[in-house]
């Protein structure tokens, strides 16, 4: 198994709309990295709250669309954050594109965020 000889990290399987209200994790983290897991918007609201002034999200998904990102465009700022920028890639294996977006936390998240556990990914922002 590869070492990846990382230092002062933390990874967890919890729920993030769970941990994000937590007061041991909220708020607290310089890095928090997603996979698609849901729209980019409720993938910011998963990931924001976690993040302190000044940290950043960055979230990776597959195909995205103008729309969607002007729907994220708005979730974000309510998040406290701001998109700091998209990168499109070509995976050489699977010959489909991918996306990283990365957003910055510039503002406190509010306390009514993350919504309820499933809420995020059913009415996004």
């Amino acid at each position: 198994m590869p070492v990846l000889n990382l230092n002062n990290t933390f990874a967890t399987t919890c729920r993030a709309e769970e941990i994000g209200r937590d007061s041991q994790h909220r708020e607290t983290y310089d890095m928090a990295l997603i996979r698609a897991v849901a729209s980019v918007s409720a993938c910011a609201e998963y990931t924001l709250p976690l993040l302190k002034l000044g940290g950043l999200a960055v979230i990776y998904r597959g195909n995205l669309t103008d729309q969607e990102i002007s729907n994220m465009e708005n979730a974000v700022e309510q998040l406290g954050g701001v998109i700091e920028s998209i990168e499109q890639f070509h995976t050489p294996i699977s010959n489909s594109d991918r996306h990283c977006l990365y957003l910055r936390k510039v503002a406190s998240t509010p306390a009514k965020f993350p919504r309820s556990v499933g809420v995020p990914a059913q009415r996004p922002l």
